[in-house]
């Protein structure tokens, strides 16, 4: 007779077929995995591998083992955290520790692991974890995987969890995501475990979005198998439900309802561009929230560019972390003065972050209207140069290197407007209301790609989720129906 997992004591759920499967791969993982070793848990939308993780993880703090939780972004390491009831950080806060080398230039090299022997680090949303290397990147090797490998297996018989969902979107210039794949992992532990939950939880029940998503999922897998979609690609949804057909033009209206049920942290717009994600955010700011200064205290703002001048501080001055984020979400507390230097206009801001570090900085505010995910090349070499003039007595490159690197003009925060974003920048985290734009879109254009990036929005919603005006063909309709399905 199998013995009994101790996880049950932690999991008050009957477990689906695959989630058993999980279950009895982890426990034998646990006790007779060799050193080194690296569990792959690959899960779909609904299959309830969240709660799994947090039981898991539950267990093993009850057992004494240690246990350390990791993410790419801050906003996935607070729904890792919030799920497995312990604190999450995020990959790079964790490995990387600052180092300022010659010419006064900072770099961030992996840094020491302190954990105990046998810690088991376990990594969420690894979909989103890179190993391409930028060329010039300030973060160790440059390949965070890599980097991410070597810290973890630093300490004496540690094991390390990988956990994501294949169908979403891999990181940005590559096809698949390296982390998730089993030929790449293979060349970093001496074995490899991995499962893949499958089962959707309690499907008789199952919300909308969910269903939706394993629809998503079932197309995905078509097109990797060589089949073409045909009309329709997802099911009708039904009025009143989870999943939404809404107009643009009652979109004001509907995000007001939203954050005052949700609130703003909890709801957001998911577009399939920079300039689209722009311009919803200016129409959010003068329509629904009624703003007209270009930045006011309560704004939720997005960095857009890793800031290693700018540092979190707590309620006492020290410091919470070695830099700002590309990603993190910022509050406005209050913003000041305004000055235009070199081209480009700063103001002064007092911020919070997520964690509730406090942040006194310059932001630019070109970066709000740029189009692009940040300052273009352009926009970055012009601000270089015109900062460039102010120090006429430096002879060597390299001494205007260093000097430049302490000025907080160049240095000033390139931040969004965060009630809207693209997939990309939304990925790893969760609200309860999302609303999805499509933007222009053909049929020709549904492709693995896109379908990726469909399923990996759908995803980000947890209550509800609002379709806006999307392409009749999609629901199999013509324009009039679609019209027709609207919820009013």
């Amino acid at each position: 007779m199998r013995e009994r997992s101790a996880i049950l004591d932690f999991f008050p759920f009957t477990p689906t077929p695959s989630q058993a499967r999980v279950i009895d791969k982890l426990d034998h993982f646990l006790r007779h995995g060799e050193e080194d070793s690296l569990f792959l848990l690959r899960g779909y939308a609904g299959t309830g591998k969240s709660s799994l993780v947090g039981a898991w993880t539950r267990m093993l703090v009850s057992m004494g083992v240690p246990v350390r939780l990791l993410a790419p972004t801050g906003r996935a390491a607070k729904v890792l955290g919030a799920y497995c009831g312990m604190p999450a950080y995020t990959i790079h806060r964790t490995i990387y520790r600052q180092r300022i080398g010659a010419g006064g230039a900072f770099t961030y090299d992996l840094g020491y692991n302190a954990g105990q022997q046998g810690t088991v680090f376990v990594v969420d949303e690894a979909s989103m974890i890179s190993n391409q290397s930028e060329g010039n990147d300030s973060f160790g090797s440059g390949r965070l995987l890599d980097d991410l490998m070597d810290f973890c297996h630093s300490v004496p018989y540690s094991r390390i969890v990988l956990i994501g969902d294949d169908a979403q979107l891999p990181p940005v210039g590559t096809p698949q995501s390296p982390a998730l794949s089993p030929d790449d992992l293979r060349g970093y532990c001496s074995y490899l475990y991995e499962e893949t939950l499958t089962d959707i939880v309690r499907q008789e029940s199952a919300g909308e979005i969910v269903l939706t998503s394993y629809d998503l999922r079932q197309r995905i897998a078509d097109l990797q198998q060589g089949q073409p979609w045909a009309e329709p690609l997802l099911a009708t949804p039904r009025r009143g439900g989870e999943v939404r057909i809404i107009s643009g033009y009652d979109l004001p209206e509907l995000m007001e309802e939203s954050y005052r049920r949700a609130g703003q942290e909890e709801t957001m717009l998911i577009t399939r561009s920079n300039r689209e994600a722009e311009a919803y955010n200016q129409g959010i700011r003068h329509q629904t929230l009624g703003y007209e200064e270009e930045v006011v205290p309560g704004e939720r703002l997005m960095v857009v560019r890793n800031n290693y001048f700018y540092q979190p501080v707590d309620g006492e001055g020290k410091q919470t972390g070695g830099f700002i984020a590309n990603g993190e979400i910022l509050e406005v507390r209050d913003a000041r003065r305004t000055a235009e230097l070199y081209g480009f206009t700063f103001r002064d801001a007092e911020l919070v972050d997520g964690e509730g570090g406090f942040i006194s900085a310059k932001i630019l505010l070109e970066s709000l209207y740029s189009g692009t995910a940040a300052l273009t090349g352009e926009q970055r070499q012009l601000l270089f140069d015109n900062v460039a003039l102010d120090y006429p007595g430096v002879q060597s490159r390299r001494q205007l290197y260093a000097e430049m690197r302490k000025n907080p003009y160049l240095n000033a925060l390139q931040i969004k407007y965060a009630y809207a974003m693209t997939c990309n920048k939304a990925q790893g985290g969760q609200w309860r209301e999302v609303f999805v734009s499509f933007g222009y879109l053909t049929p020709e254009m549904i492709d693995l790609s896109f379908l990726r990036w469909f399923y990996t929005a759908v995803t980000r919603a947890t209550e509800r989720l609002y379709l806006i005006d999307p392409p009749a063909f999609i629901f199999g309709q013509t324009e009039e129906e679609a019209i027709q399905l609207r919820d009013l």
